[in-house]
């Protein structure tokens, strides 16, 4: 989803598609891999599976909601204001990924 940054806002669906998609994508996943643990992922305390799947899931639904902001923020006020958000969020992104994951 740190890719989605990348797109101009104006190309809304290729944006909200590879951001959305990788979210929904990411929850399939997390429900299978659940499913695969002992208990069906049941257990007293967290996982490391289960801190993983929370961090990511964090950070992609923050890549939806930046697209979201950048979107309207684009259509609304200014593309200028949009391109700076997103320019912020090239790099942002990517650090906190590593300082999270």
């Amino acid at each position: 989803p740190g890719l989605v940054f990348f797109i101009k806002p104006a190309a809304l669906m290729p944006r909200f598609a590879s951001s959305f998609i990788s979210f929904l994508s990411l929850q399939t996943f997390k429900n299978v891999a659940l499913k695969l643990m002992p208990n069906d992922g049941s257990i007293a305390s967290m996982s490391w599976i289960d801190v993983y799947f929370s961090a990511t899931s964090f950070l992609v639904g923050l890549a939806v909601f930046e697209n979201v902001v950048a979107q309207y923020t684009a259509e609304h006020y200014s593309l200028r204001f949009s391109m700076k958000v997103d320019t912020i969020c090239q790099i942002v992104f990517p650090c906190s990924s590593v300082v999270i994951l």
